[in-house]
């Protein structure tokens, strides 16, 4: 894991990254983990090669109190829909918690649709009450 995490920096086509981000992701380990959520951080990195290192992180051991946060911080609309998506395959209260979050008071509309649509599906008493109070306006 170390070596690909080395050599990362110098790979310059999405591919690459791509079969970088899944060596490392495969590898595991709390330096892997952290390296995945420092690729998913990375301004720099396209949105779709950071959206995929979200998808391994999903995967990983990484707490969901910590994936929870990376939808605050991204920037790109990819990002944000991988995000919503493991925040719906999530069974942690807390990735209930988010997608109630976005739906409540997200900015944008197409985010809040997605999250409204990934707490319908979820067997949670408080996405029926907030399925309901949109009904209700």
């Amino acid at each position: 894991g170390a070596y690909v995490r080395s050599i990362y920096p110098r790979l310059n086509t999405p591919r690459l990254k791509a079969a970088a981000i899944r060596a490392v992701a495969s590898i595991g380990g709390a330096d892997n983990d952290q390296w995945l959520l420092s690729v998913v951080r990375n301004t720099n990195e396209s949105a779709d090669v950071r959206a995929m290192a979200v998808r391994y992180a999903g995967r990983s051991s990484i707490p969901m109190a910590d994936l929870a946060q990376m939808y605050d911080v991204a920037d790109a609309r990819p990002l944000r829909e991988q995000l919503v998506r493991l925040y719906a395959q999530r069974p942690e209260p807390q990735a209930t918690d988010k997608l109630l979050d976005i739906a409540r008071t997200g900015t944008d509309p197409d985010m809040r649709r997605l999250a409204i649509s990934a707490l319908s599906r979820k067997n949670d008493p408080r996405t029926k009450k907030l399925l309901l109070e949109i009904i209700d306006k």
